[in-house]
């Protein structure tokens, strides 16, 4: 079981990876780099657990591709693999989102 704070801390990434996607729907670019910024450089919470350190890597990561992309395809396709990290850990530590 984690912590308020922890999980709070998880629902902000959520919404950050939903307006980076909502950004991307409107086929904003530079819109949807300000969420991936977020993403790829916010100070970790305490409570990730090593076996989820792999994930919070690979999200940072793919976000900083989102931040560094050219162009729409390129972001979209780097957002999926946030996507992919996100639901990785979520499996791994056993949390159900609906």
């Amino acid at each position: 079981r984690q912590t308020d704070t922890f999980l709070q801390h998880m629902h902000v990434h959520a919404e950050q990876l939903d307006n980076l996607n909502f950004a991307l729907a409107d086929d904003d670019l530079e819109s949807a780099q300000t969420p991936a910024y977020w993403l790829s450089r916010h100070e970790a919470v305490s409570g990730v657990q090593a076996e989820w350190q792999p994930y919070l890597q690979g999200m940072r990561e793919a976000a900083r591709a989102v931040e560094e992309a050219t162009d729409l395809e390129t972001a979209r396709i780097a957002a999926e693999s946030i996507n992919e990290q996100c639901q990785g850990c979520h499996k791994a530590s056993g949390v159900v989102i609906q």
